[in-house]
């Protein structure tokens, strides 16, 4: 009967340290000011595999100009391919004299692989800018209900053990 309960404590032990690294990834900032053509990103190195991470991207640029043609992308550089792809148009998104905007963006979703560097970027048209961009990669975080299920089981489990031991 030790045994079981000390192997239970063990698999309580390793669930919660599993879902103690489901959180942000990776994250950076950076400054931007430019006169007519504006590409920048960031990159990073996953160190987990996964087919529904999230990247949120925060743009905010200040505009004395025109801004538009809005692309962002996040390419795979260890896989040589691309995996999201978003462009605001000219229509959807052109902003002309002095105000601050912003946009969020979520891509959501990703595939990506444990030890592949991937390269996050933003490219726009239009003149007159600066601003910050930021970006925040988290990993899939488990639901509440996958714990109680977890738990169901595990307390099923001690249960028919208890009544085989009668």
């Amino acid at each position: 009967m030790r045994l079981t309960q000390t192997l239970i404590a063990l698999a309580m032990g390793a669930v919660f340290a599993a879902s103690a690294n489901a959180a942000v990834v990776s994250s950076g900032s950076q400054s931007f000011s430019h006169d007519s053509f504006l590409l920048f990103g960031d990159s990073f190195t996953s160190n987990f595999t996964t087919s529904n991470a999230v990247l949120d991207v925060d743009f905010s640029p200040t505009i004395s100009g025109s801004l538009s043609n809005v692309l962002l992308g996040l390419y795979d550089v260890t896989g040589n391919s691309f995996l999201a792809f978003n462009t605001f148009s000219s229509t959807g998104f052109l902003h002309d004299g002095p105000r601050k905007v912003g946009f969020d963006y979520t891509f959501d979703d990703l595939s990506l692989v444990n030890g592949h560097n991937y390269l996050f970027g933003v490219l726009a048209l239009g003149n007159d800018y600066s601003g910050t961009f930021s970006y925040t990669l988290t990993s899939p975080v488990p639901e509440p209900e996958t714990y109680a299920l977890m738990g169901l089981g595990l307390a099923a489990l001690i249960a028919r053990r208890r009544k085989a031991s009668k």
